[in-house]
């Protein structure tokens, strides 16, 4: 009892230490896991997903789909499906990019580190990429599919795990400890504002050659005589 209770405690701590950091913690773990080519740790994610997988797809075929079951089931079995499904498409993710830097001798850039990819635009894709999501679950719903371990506990998976996407790199960190913009963000803003200078420019133009013209009917019926010619 004292090793479970201690195991209890140390579980408690780290789920207290994500939610203080936002997921960053067990993120470090991932990567921890990878670069030490832990392969008991990685073989227990992939026996615990696979067999919550086979035991959700059993109760999906066999059980009704009320609410006695479907509440156990997504602690007992979603849960850990979604918990090792999430770790192991960021330790993929991250095992891609470790990958792609060896084959290119350090030049490939990790999306996030992308000059185009500042913080607004990330909120931006992992909202679009919520929707997609929503629209699956919600498509499988209204379609009675029986198979919600797949339409129900991966597509949450797959948007939880997306949005590590969101949490800052450490430049955007120390801009924003300082409230400032960082320098993606700034360029962003310049290149918009810039965007927005010549279309109104443009817009300009447009009116000026607009005026010299002359309206539609001035240009049909000709220019209207001069109130101060006096008539023959």
């Amino acid at each position: 009892m004292g090793k479970l209770a201690e195991r209890l405690q140390d579980f408690g701590d780290y789920i207290d230490q994500n939610l203080e950091d936002r997921g960053r913690t067990h993120l470090s773990f991932i990567k921890a896991t990878w670069n030490t080519k832990d392969k008991k740790q990685i073989l227990t994610w992939v026996t615990i997903l696979i067999a919550g997988l086979i035991a959700g797809v059993a109760v999906d075929l066999t059980l009704p789909n009320i609410l006695l079951v479907t509440i156990p089931k997504w602690v007992l079995i979603g849960a850990p499906v979604m918990y090792t499904g999430g770790t192991l498409t960021y330790l993929a993710a991250y095992a891609t990019g470790q990958w792609l830097t060896d084959k290119t001798g350090g030049q490939w850039v990790p999306v996030k580190m992308q000059p185009w990819a500042s913080p607004r635009l990330r909120l931006w894709a992992v909202v679009m990429f919520a929707v997609l999501m929503t629209v699956w679950v919600f498509y499988a719903a209204a379609a009675d599919n029986p198979l919600w371990t797949f339409n129900g506990f991966l597509p949450i998976t797959f948007m939880l795990t997306f949005t590590s996407f969101l949490l800052r790199t450490e430049d955007e960190k120390e801009a924003e400890s300082f409230g400032i913009r960082d320098d993606r963000t700034r360029e962003h803003d310049e290149a918009a504002k810039k965007r927005a200078e010549k279309i109104a420019e443009r817009k300009e133009k447009a009116k000026a050659k607009a005026a010299k013209r002359g309206s539609f009917t001035d240009r049909l019926l000709g220019n209207k005589p001069n109130k101060n010619t006096s008539a023959e």
